[in-house]
């Protein structure tokens, strides 16, 4: 990852927690993983159906605590299924260029440095809001394999997933973009 104008600052306690409870949960049973994952969907979606009257509190304050803490341990359990599916153990700097990205910033990762874990990891976050995810790139073949590849970590923790390519026919594509079975659809494209 490149630093440079505007880089957050403060992400390193971050990961180093995120990377923490990833060992805690490695005694889990993929069940209980998947639904520690369903857990703060729930939490998530409930902290801000109350909060929806007085919307700047989630951005602030308690708000900030608690979308912290569900954001680590997503994120610990996102590690962790990459851990089992794919054998990978995720990096500091993968894991902080996703909490980047779930700041809704940009990041520019060179060749090699696990941008598609990196996106999974955050998908798999922003997916949880219920209103679905598109990771992007213009590359068919990329675009099958890391559907395919990453698929597993997100079908691990009870997430669906789906593909569109320049072969689709309209109603593949179709079928893919309206994917709502936990309303998290992460489509490649």
């Amino acid at each position: 990852m490149q630093g440079g104008k505007g880089v957050l600052t403060g992400t390193s306690k971050q990961v180093a927690a995120i990377l923490e409870t990833a060992c805690s949960l490695r005694s889990l049973t993929d069940g209980e993983l998947a639904k520690t994952v369903r857990h703060a969907a729930m939490q998530q979606a409930e902290w801000r159906k109350t909060d929806r009257k007085n919307a700047s509190r989630v951005e602030t304050g308690a708000g900030v605590v608690v979308m912290d803490t569900l954001r680590r341990v997503t994120m610990a359990a996102v590690c962790e299924a990459a851990r089992r599916v794919l054998g990978f153990t995720l990096h500091q700097n993968q894991v902080e260029a996703s909490l980047i990205m779930t700041s809704r910033c940009v990041v520019e990762m060179p060749t090699g440095e696990g941008k598609t874990l990196s996106a999974v990891l955050t998908a798999v976050w922003l997916g949880l809001g219920g209103e679905g995810v598109h990771i992007l790139t213009f590359n068919d073949y990329l675009a099958n394999r890391d559907f395919q590849w990453m698929g597993h970590i997100c079908r691990l923790l009870g997430r669906t997933t789906g593909c569109v390519t320049g072969t689709c026919s309209k109603a593949e594509r179709q079928k893919s973009l309206t994917k709502k079975t936990n309303e998290d659809t992460m489509n490649t494209t």
